[in-house]
């Protein structure tokens, strides 16, 4: 028998041996929960790096010391404090603790200019601008981008010393920079920002997570020098040149329509890929094939190992080559988490044909989250690296469902063999494509519930994409590896295996692009609560623990057809599953609450709730009526339309809002309906409502609009003064301007301005107001508005001061970012008795009206509250 504590330690049982008080069971499966545990506490507890240290030293101690007195029970117990107290103290340091002169500290939200000294840590490569859009308001330049190990940072006349990496962004073409290169920058320092609205990536927790807390912006390519040239050698520089290289050369081999793509898909350069581009594959669930995973991981071990077979190589050297090259390639991809699950993952797999030993698949796949967390333990928070996971334990437990009677019977085998070829051939195919179809099915089931949560998306044309997927995927990626292998010396080759990965990218692309355009094909859903999310995989786990594994039967050895070997395949047995109606139980009351809980949501309240959306320099209102409609005021931003959609729809979906009733569009300027394009696509929408003189203007902007709302099948409605929307309750909505005919001056002048009332409570919401419009509004009979919208973001040429009087708002909120001067704005309201907030620096702000008439303080998400 051997103890738990021996399998930790004795390298030649730490994936095979695996015994238990005399049973089989998965070690490193505890071991990852426990360090996962720690981790955990750590990111949500708050305890110092010392308690944590005295935790662990303490369950060493204790677990030594009951190990001696043969309490074997107690020992594992005192263990697995040790492991959660290693798991909390590694997060601590890795999220805590920066050197005094790290870079971040000196940069703040709103970029300052700045001279550093610093070391490139990657090569220079070139981001293209994407097709043009013509939603997208500042078409975005051709850029250069690299990371950079900052040395020091210039205060006045003298230098001092700085560290840490930050990212350099240049507008234009650098020099060619290789990894090692010392550079001098003049550019704008700027700390990430801070999520300003509900289910919103945070950019001070990612960068926290890659310890990157700064960028580097530099408006022009003079602004870098090469002070001097990398010399000597080093893993990392050697890595960081062979990327750049593979970079280079698919982009001048293949066509530059799909050089960034197999870039993304060969090499890992996400970045070169434009978001509206990518957005076909996140609807479709196959967000996967775009980036460097354990999808790719595999087909390229499978490739190499195929190759190296049918060139006569000895078995073992081929899995030696296959192990080696995979770590290099994980290198070569940035290891990120998926990429080093993978790559531990064909490690075990060909140690496991090495030796002829078992495959654990748990096990296997619990040492490879170790690994990861070991290189990051912040990586355990990273929706990428729980979706990586996730998907291959789902598999290693329901994959070995799919396993046919046929293989296992050795009747079933020697009829199959005496069968005519073709009609063998056939049968293989249809069972790999219903094994596949199986795979597809478990994965996309077994994390559901986490991709509605973090992407608010449930797609099931995954599950018919992704076995059709494989084969030009396949195709693509070893025609890419032959174009990266062949490029720099056989110039002709490397041209035909050009063109057969551009044929096949081509193909993938279209079939994603048109199963993404099929509307059954996915659904977007505001998602589960955490709650719920946590509760669901903790019942799916301890089902799981309950059932498997039953026993294990003897396999064939892979590569050793007709020689029984004593290799351990985990079986499911079917009939095991009368242990799992309680827990089957479990799991539907727990979805029955999640379901209710859900449709509840949007009935909460029957008050008025008001929430601006921080968009940044745009505008986005978001009205539910106590009679349960939902209203929104604008819907845009300037810069990328689908950045905008996304900050709405998470408030939306936070809220549990998936139809809107109307949208009003307050006027023509692109930042005001950039986004509605998208919210068409996400959203049911009742009508949208626009002013007579909308679209007087011809550009291909507002063109855009009207045809995706024509192509919606929403009506298009017209609204001017003395105008009302109607509400279903006792809520008033007031259009207060303009009038049909319009000012005949400035688009911002024929901004619509919405009033609604509501028991005796007033909000106004103005768009973009300006004289001679603004004169026509204060001309009215004044009015005490509780929540007023400050016009045009809180620029000076919206007469503050004479509007601030007029309205004599109690809230004053400016629709804005970091960037706009709204000072003059901000000092004429307060005069006026008002309270200012900003979207820029208080995020989205939501007021509450409560059925008595009462107005709850303002929540305000940077600052936390009730969201």
């Amino acid at each position: 028998m051997v103890e738990w504590a021996d399998v930790l330690w004795n390298p030649s049982g730490l994936i095979w041996r695996v015994t238990i008080m005399g049973r089989q069971d998965r070690p490193l499966v505890v071991v990852l929960l426990a360090v996962g545990a720690g981790i955990a506490a750590d990111r949500w507890g708050g305890l110092s790096i010392g308690i944590w240290l005295a935790a662990a030293a303490a369950g060493f101690g204790f677990w030594w010391l009951l190990r001696r007195s043969g309490r074997d029970a107690a020992a594992v117990a005192a263990l697995a404090v040790a492991l959660i107290g290693l798991g909390g103290a590694w997060h601590h340091w890795r999220w805590h603790y920066f050197a005094t002169d790290e870079i971040g500290l000196f940069a703040r939200e709103l970029r300052a200019p700045c001279c550093l000294q610093a070391e490139a840590v990657t090569g220079s490569r070139t981001i293209r601008p994407p097709p043009y859009d013509p939603l997208r308001s500042l078409p975005p330049s051709r850029e250069t981008r690299l990371t950079i190990a900052v040395q020091a940072i210039r205060d006045g006349l003298s230098w001092r010393s700085a560290s840490g990496e930050a990212l350099l962004i240049a507008v234009g073409d650098l020099p060619e920079i290789h990894a090692g290169d010392r550079l001098e920058i003049f550019g704008h320092l700027e700390a990430p920002g801070v999520a300003g609205n509900p289910d919103e990536l945070d950019p001070t927790e990612f960068a926290r997570t890659e310890r990157r807390l700064a960028s580097v912006h530099c408006s022009h390519p003079a602004g870098i020098t090469i002070v001097q040239r990398a010399r000597g050698w080093s893993v990392g520089r050697a890595v960081a040149d062979v990327r750049s290289f593979g970079d280079r050369t698919l982009w001048s081999y293949l066509s530059h329509e799909r050089a960034g793509l197999a870039a993304a898909v060969l090499l890992g350069e996400r970045d070169e890929l434009d978001p509206q581009r990518v957005e076909p594959f996140l609807l479709t669930g196959t967000i996967h094939v775009m980036v460097v995973a354990g999808l790719h991981v595999g087909i390229l071990a499978f490739l190499l190992f195929q190759a190296l077979r049918m060139s006569w190589i000895p078995r073992r050297l081929a899995l030696a080559a296959v192990a080696l090259t995979t770590l290099l390639y994980a290198l070569v991809a940035d290891a990120e988490p998926p990429v080093m699950r993978a790559t531990v993952l064909v490690w075990v797999v060909c140690g496991s044909l090495w030796f002829g030993r078992g495959r654990l698949a748990l096990n296997s796949l619990a040492l490879a989250g170790l690994l990861v967390l070991a290189l990051n333990p912040t990586d355990l928070f990273r929706v990428g690296t729980q979706l990586s996971f996730l998907a291959m334990a789902g598999l290693a437990v329901f994959g070995p469902l799919a396993d046919s009677t046929e293989a296992s019977d050795p009747l079933r085998r020697l009829i199959a063999r005496s069968r005519p070829q073709p009609i063998r051939l056939l049968r293989r195919g249809l069972m790999e494509l219903r094994y596949a179809a199986w795979v597809g099915l478990t994965i996309w089931l077994v994390t559901l519930p986490l991709v509605m949560s973090h992407f608010h998306l449930a797609a099931p044309v995954a599950v018919l994409l992704s076995p059709l997927v494989i084969v030009p995927m396949t195709l693509a990626m070893a025609s890419g590896f032959g174009v990266l292998l062949l490029g720099a010396w056989l110039a002709p080759a490397a041209k035909l295996c050009a063109a057969a990965c551009d044929w096949n990218l081509g193909l993938l692309e279209g079939m994603i692009a048109k199963a993404a355009a099929w509307g059954p094909g996915h659904l977007w859903v505001p998602g589960p609560r955490g709650w719920w999310l946590a509760g669901i995989y903790l019942i799916l786990g301890a089902a799981i623990l309950e059932l498997w594994p039953v026993r294990r039967k003897p396999s064939t050895a892979a590569g050793s057809p007709g020689v029984a070997s004593r290799v351990a395949v985990p079986t499911l047995e079917l009939s095991s599953f009368g242990r799992f109606k309680w827990s089957a139980v479990l799991l539907a009351t727990w979805c029955a609450i999640g379901f209710g809980v859900a449709w509840l949501l949007p009935l909460r309240g029957k008050g008025l709730d008001c929430t601006f959306v921080s968009v940044g320099h745009g505008c986005a209102v978001v009205v539910e009526l106590p009679g349960g409609k939902v209203l929104l005021s604008d819907a845009g931003r300037l810069g990328a339309p689908l950045v905008a959609a996304r900050e709405i729809s998470g408030c939306l979906w936070s809220r549990g809002l998936t139809h809107i009733d109307a949208v009003v569009l307050s006027h023509n300027d692109i930042d005001h309906f950039n986004a509605l394009p998208e919210l068409l696509r996400r959203f049911t929408i009742g009508a949208v409502y626009v002013s007579p003189v909308m679209f007087n203007r011809h550009t291909g902007a507002l063109d855009e609009l009207r045809n995706s709302i024509s192509r919606a099948g929403v009506p298009l409605r017209e609204i001017s003064l003395g105008g009302r929307l109607a509400s279903g309750d006792d809520a008033q909505l007031e259009v207060l301007h303009p009038p049909p005919q319009g000012m005949g001056q400035t688009e911002n002048a024929d901004s619509i301005v919405l009033a609604v009332r509501w028991r005796g409570r007033r909000v106004l919401l103005t768009g973009d107001l300006a004289p001679p419009g603004l004169e026509l509004v204060v001309a009215r009979p004044q009015e005490r508005y509780d929540v007023a919208m400050v016009p045009h973001h809180g620029s000076p040429t919206s007469d503050p001061e004479m509007f601030a009087t007029w309205c004599r708002a109690r809230f004053a909120v400016i629709s804005g970012d970091l960037e706009h001067d709204s000072r003059r704005a901000i000092a004429a309201y307060r005069a006026a008795g008002s309270e200012v907030l900003d979207t820029g620096l208080d995020g989205a702000v939501h007021f509450c009206f409560t059925p008595d008439g009462g107005l709850l303080p303002p929540d305000c998400y940077r600052r936390g509250g009730r969201w």
